[in-house]
């Protein structure tokens, strides 16, 4: 008969061979067993994280990759210091896995505007490790500027004055905000140099031009002959199906919203459909410039099924047929 001398509960569902390492590393410690530390820091990296607008606030943000990532939560408080309260009811969902990172977004409709709100955001990974990221202030005139830097310098906060050049040094107000400079002190250091011509000194990277058309794809050159689009797919992740006693991994592509491939028997791939106006009486042709492939290996890909249509008297029911 066994005996139980001690029960944990984890928040966090934990895979077999964490548990099995857990009690290996503590029924030897002299043996150490190492399958990923339970502590350790979430890698996602946050490129932007800007409250802004109108009569909510839309909490945006982007992570550069993510590794073992559940997903986020949103924070937030009147005062800067504190206390923050959660504010969405489920966890937002991650990537989980994915090496180039996703745009986020959280609509805060609970909001009285004209308040300094502050933000904060939380990841959560697979180990149960919370990381804080933040505060940031609200942008009630959504100019990019937060409203407590702007009540800071003297500045309205309910006027969208980013296109000003408050102190005439050759910057405007948006441009004084992201440099760190005072934008009412044309020379904000001291140093005998307008923060114009600092700025200048500072090397800055070059706009290639391209834009956004939709999500997943970008406009990378456009002219009177044509258009050059690039189709993006920066991260994907599985869904596990099981069919004719075999399991299988469903790809799914958070751009690729419009379906997936058709051929009978071959790998069911996510689609990504986008409109383009052509003028009237004019025609149109398509042609891959340039494809770049990486490989993924370890991934029994769910095959596209077969339609079967079963008559049963006056009902008719579609089944699926699996083909090899």
């Amino acid at each position: 008969m066994a005996v139980i001398d001690e029960v944990r509960i984890s928040n966090v569902a934990r895979p077999e061979a964490w548990i099995e390492t857990t009690h290996n590393n503590q029924s030897s410690p002299t043996t150490f067993y190492s399958l990923g530390d339970e502590t350790a820091a979430t890698v996602v990296s946050l490129l932007s994280f800007t409250p802004r607008d109108g009569n909510a606030v839309k909490v945006e943000w982007h992570t550069g990759h993510e590794i073992a990532n559940l997903g986020f939560n949103v924070y937030r408080s009147t005062n800067k210091g504190g206390p923050f309260a959660k504010i969405n009811s489920a966890l937002i969902p991650g990537l989980n896995y994915s090496v180039l990172g996703k745009a986020y977004s959280y609509m805060d409709s609970d909001v009285t505007p004209g308040t300094l709100y502050y933000y904060k955001l939380e990841d959560i990974d697979a180990y149960g490790t919370h990381t804080l990221h933040g505060p940031v202030c609200v942008d009630w005139d959504a100019d990019g500027m937060p409203d407590d830097w702007e009540i800071r310098y003297g500045l309205n906060p309910w006027v969208y004055d980013a296109d000003i050049d408050a102190d005439s040094d050759g910057l405007t107000n948006l441009e004084e905000y992201e440099l760190g400079f005072d934008p009412l002190n044309a020379d904000s250091d001291g140093d005998g140099i307008l923060d114009g011509r600092q700025a200048g000194m500072v090397e800055q990277p070059d706009d290639d031009g391209s834009r956004v058309l939709t999500r997943g794809v970008e406009v990378l050159a456009e002219d009177e002959s044509g258009v050059t689009l690039e189709l993006l797919t920066e991260a994907f992740d599985t869904e596990l199906v099981y069919a004719g006693g075999s399991e299988f991994e469903r790809l799914r592509i958070l751009e690729y919203i419009h379906g997936y491939t058709s051929e009978i028997g071959r790998p069911e791939v996510p689609l990504k459909g986008i409109l383009i106006d052509i003028p009237e009486g004019l025609a149109a042709s398509l042609s891959v410039v340039e494809t770049e492939v990486q490989t993924h290996t370890g991934y029994q890909v769910f095959p596209v099924p077969e339609a079967v249509v079963d008559d049963q008297g006056a009902a008719a029911a579609v089944g699926e047929s699996f083909v090899f």
